[in-house]
């Protein structure tokens, strides 16, 4: 969401153009999606949330130790605790690491904001570890459900050094609340934003009669998954190398590929990987496997 600039943005309205929404594309052209005379809600900063969190069969070190004994010395006495970080590294699921080393893990960042150590017990998970309890803000993704198997590490602060490890942390995913929600007015919707009719069901089909570049095969996919005009919403970087493995659809599905010589022929001296050695069709196939999505190509 931009303000929009006389010099960039027009529209052919009575009402002066004062909010565009658009996102930027891979190539840095900029994408409309709606026009707006007003836009209420933009400028709300969102509600601080804090929760309290169990750090249960926490090992900690340093200061967090020292706070941990501090706690459970003198149980009532509120410590702070500063700044805290939280990386919780888990497998991706529907991979295998040991093929895939390099796609098959991922990780969430965490930050716990003016972070209060409220309690230290002793841990039922053994001897020398502690069930801490947290009251924080947290910053993450807390829309997410909590990984299965992860490890999880402690940081002082983020990107700070390391203050132990727990087996994980009771409260932390689900129930952050969402940004409070913002109201277009005087809106005049982009193509995205009209309604569409999407493909559905376990089989997609990809029109591959004019891909013959970059652009025009990620608009393909799109409209394959989405419908006309519509946005397959992958993270493409990882072809460049970018650790998060790819974003896996609702459900898995098969993508048929008509005409995929096409783009074979068009695409073969193209590459994005790190050793400039794969043709990047053979890349964008892996990348779907990857996901989960079965391709057939015709």
């Amino acid at each position: 969401m931009m303000q929009a600039l006389e010099s960039t943005w027009t529209w052919e309205r009575d009402q002066p153009l004062k909010y565009v929404l658009a996102e930027e594309e891979w190539d840095g052209e900029p994408t409309v999606w709606a026009r707006c005379a007003e836009a209420d809600g933009f400028f709300v900063e969102p509600a601080p949330h804090r929760k309290r969190l169990t750090l249960v069969g926490c090992a900690p070190t340093g200061r967090l130790l020292k706070a941990a004994e501090h706690a459970r010395h003198r149980p009532g006495e509120p410590v702070d605790l500063g700044a805290l970080g939280l990386i919780v590294d888990f497998t991706t699921p529907g991979t295998d690491p040991e093929k895939d080393p390099y796609g098959g893990y991922r990780d969430d960042h965490w930050e716990l904001l003016a972070p209060v150590l409220t309690g230290c017990s002793p841990s039922g998970l053994g001897a020398s570890l502690f069930d801490l309890v947290v009251e924080a803000g947290v910053d993450g993704p807390g829309w997410r459900d909590e990984p299965a198997d992860a490890e999880w590490r402690l940081f002082n602060g983020p990107g700070g050094g390391g203050l132990g490890a727990c087996h994980r942390v009771e409260g932390l995913y689900r129930g952050v609340p969402a940004s409070p929600p913002m109201r277009l007015i005087g809106c005049e919707p982009g193509e995205r934003l009209l309604p569409r009719p999407a493909p559905d069901g376990p089989v997609r089909h990809l029109d591959g009669r004019h891909v013959t570049d970059v652009p025009g095969l990620v608009c393909a996919i799109g409209e394959a998954v989405a419908g006309p005009g519509g946005h397959y919403a992958q993270c493409w970087h990882v072809l460049r190398g970018c650790p998060c493995g790819g974003d896996l659809p609702p459900a898995p599905f098969t993508l048929v590929w008509h005409d995929a010589e096409v783009a074979r022929r068009a695409l073969a001296e193209v590459t994005v990987d790190t050793e400039g050695e794969t043709p990047y069709v053979d890349d964008v196939l892996r990348l779907l496997a990857r996901v989960g999505i079965t391709v057939e190509l015709r």
